[in-house]
């Protein structure tokens, strides 16, 4: 029987680098996986590769019912509304 799992993902930049992280966790609140990544990008699209990254850990684990919370109101609300720009960000939507 599959259990539900979480992932809680955040992003920032500091000086022109982004680090986004997060956190995986099983039904008894216990760390699945954990990853980190950095690079050069806006805030947006760190939160956005932060939240991609964690959805293909999820997918490689082949979890079962899933949570994912974000503290980015405005990346939520792209998800959520599948809005398609130019922006650099909207390549990772796409993936999302």
């Amino acid at each position: 029987m599959e259990k539900a799992i979480k992932l809680n993902t955040d992003a920032s930049v500091l000086n022109g680098k982004a680090a986004g992280a997060g956190v995986l966790r099983d039904h008894n609140g216990r760390v699945i996986s954990h990853y980190k990544e950095f690079g050069e990008s806006g805030v947006l699209e760190a939160e956005a590769q932060s939240l991609l990254e964690g959805l293909k850990m999820c997918a490689e684990q082949e979890t079962g019912a899933l949570t994912v919370e974000s503290d980015s109101k405005v990346l939520v609300q792209l998800v959520n509304s599948e809005a398609v720009s130019k922006w650099p960000v909207c390549t990772v939507l796409w993936e999302i």
